[in-house]
């Protein structure tokens, strides 16, 4: 259980750093180049910032007593090659948590602010809150969260999937994703595993990865081979796929750090005549709305995507009205769900691939 935090506020951190409070205000508004205020003083005031974990809560020094009257913009950011199921679940979910008790009267608008992988930067308005009063912010590449961290914006922030110093953050545990899903495919038989990914990688996709080809080396004695695609569509992955098994290596197994890659998989194995689970067992993760309907269905890791986006909702709400003051984390657990494209007995396959042999 938390224990109750003090409201930290510009005013304490003012008496911190021995400036004004107008002072503070200007530099986490990030006007401070307008105003002229040395270097060193934004230094100073930004780092103090970032290590003590405040929150800016600008929005909520608008909300009085009539809260119904007040307008607030929530921005939903993420990148243009994101999955657009991804866009979907974070609006449902501002509607979702916009209508709970707590957070009724508040009259929410919501807008979707995009920029390209690894160009966060270039979003006009990103730090000087003249745009949105908050904002959740999701798919961000390594150059993106660099940006993020060494530039504070000036309104509540949320991350999805990611984990920066000093910001609040929802994310699942991506290294224990990857290494369970490579147990999974081990207890299927499987001994030649591949891992299917973007070429582009997340803090979230990276640790699947990471996960994943660890425990393979650890079960097998050697990494896996990794398929790349040059982007995140079904298409991309088919073609990376296909590449692959036109080669003369042949693997039992394929994980896929996304569903959408994996959908793109099964059109290139069933290409070559190849069937799953029997010739090469596949999983996924995300659990996206087709999953289930694929032929055969796609086992996969429900990540929860609707919880995980409600409760990044709900911790900017609660940045807004001033119950958060400091930044909070959040880790949503990550389920395998198993279906019948992982269901192969592995005495089975093992029989099946002898036989293959002998003939």
């Amino acid at each position: 259980m938390m224990k109750s935090q003090k409201p930290l506020t510009i005013v304490n951190l003012a008496q911190q750093l021995g400036v004004s409070t107008a002072t503070v205000s200007t530099v986490l508004n990030n006007r401070h180049a307008e105003r002229r205020i040395s270097a060193e003083t934004v230094r100073r005031i930004q780092e103090a910032a970032r290590n003590t974990g405040y929150l800016p809560n600008l929005a909520a020094r608008h909300l009085g007593s009539k809260r119904g009257h007040n307008q607030i913009i929530v921005a939903i950011i993420t990148s243009f090659e994101a999955p657009l199921p991804l866009i979907s679940a974070a609006l449902t979910a501002v509607q979702k948590v916009n209508q709970e008790t707590a957070y009724k009267d508040l009259s929410v608008t919501t807008t979707v602010d995009m920029f390209h992988a690894g160009r966060l930067q270039e979003l006009p308005a990103l730090l000087d809150g003249s745009r949105f009063n908050a904002a959740v912010i999701a798919n961000t590449l390594p150059e993106d969260d660099h940006f993020l961290a060494h530039h504070p914006m000036s309104v509540p922030v949320v991350l999805i999937g990611r984990d920066i110093p000093n910001y609040s953050s929802v994310r699942d545990m991506p290294e224990a994703t990857g290494a369970q899903a490579a147990e999974i495919l081990w207890g299927t038989g499987s001994r030649r595993m591949v891992i299917l990914r973007p070429e582009l990688l997340t803090q979230s996709t990276q640790g699947r990865v990471q996960g994943f080809s660890r425990q393979v080396q650890i079960l097998t004695g050697q990494p896996p081979v990794e398929i790349i695609c040059r982007g995140f569509t079904a298409k991309d992955a088919c073609e990376a796929m296909s590449e692959t098994l036109s080669k003369s290596n042949p693997i039992d197994s394929l994980y896929s750090v996304m569903d959408p890659l994996a959908i793109g998989a099964y059109h290139a194995i069933k290409e070559k005549g190849l069937r799953i689970p029997r010739d090469i067992a596949v999983i996924g993760t995300g659990d996206y709305p087709e999953s289930p309907y694929l032929d055969p269905p796609l086992s996969t890791f429900n990540q929860s995507q609707y919880n995980m986006h409600e409760e990044a909702m709900r911790l900017l709400f609660r940045q807004l009205t001033g119950e958060l003051s400091r930044s909070t984390q959040i880790v949503i657990p990550v389920i395998p769900v198993l279906r019948a494209s992982t269901q192969r007995r592995p005495e089975n396959h093992h029989k099946e691939r002898n036989i293959e042999k002998a003939q």
